[in-house]
């Protein structure tokens, strides 16, 4: 019976596990873990300054600089104040998402063009020693209820 509970549990697990949101090229690079990138193991949160300069120079900013600027350049100009250096213990961040969707492209009118708010958050990053071992990290969101939505249409 212990080994019929223990199958099912594992098949459970395998069969009901959700899936990652994550960019899979970086298997290739070798990150077996959200961690190389973010504070936290959960990914989706804050990213370190490794990831913030990951991010600047390969996923973000390369159409906004010229072909002359090094990924090294880029990824030093990554932190929250640019260039600025900051303490190692304290990391700010801001993120901010929204979306416009034109329900009819053609029609040469903006009237079916609509502007939808989907992330905005602000916080925290405290280091407690300058690995990032010890971490705390505080956020603050601000979802618009979908009801605000459903009143647009």
């Amino acid at each position: 019976m212990k080994t019929l509970v223990s199958l099912f549990f594992f098949l459970g697990l395998f069969l009901l596990g959700t899936r990652a949101q994550a960019y899979p090229e970086f298997i290739s690079y070798g990150y077996s873990s959200c961690l190389t990138c973010h504070t936290n193991g959960l990914g989706s949160g804050p990213l370190n300054d490794y990831g913030r300069a990951l991010w600047s120079a390969e996923i973000a900013s390369r159409a906004f600089y010229s072909k002359s600027k090094s990924d090294e350049d880029i990824a030093n100009q990554s932190g929250f104040l640019g260039s600025v250096e900051i303490p190692y213990w304290i990391r700010p961040h801001i993120k901010y998402r929204g979306i416009q969707v034109r329900t009819s492209p053609g029609s040469g009118t903006n009237d079916g063009t609509k502007f939808y708010q989907m992330q905005t958050d602000m916080g925290l990053t405290l280091q407690a020693d300058s690995a990032g071992k010890y971490v705390a990290v505080a956020t603050w969101g601000n979802v618009v209820p979908p009801a605000e939505y459903s009143q647009q249409h």
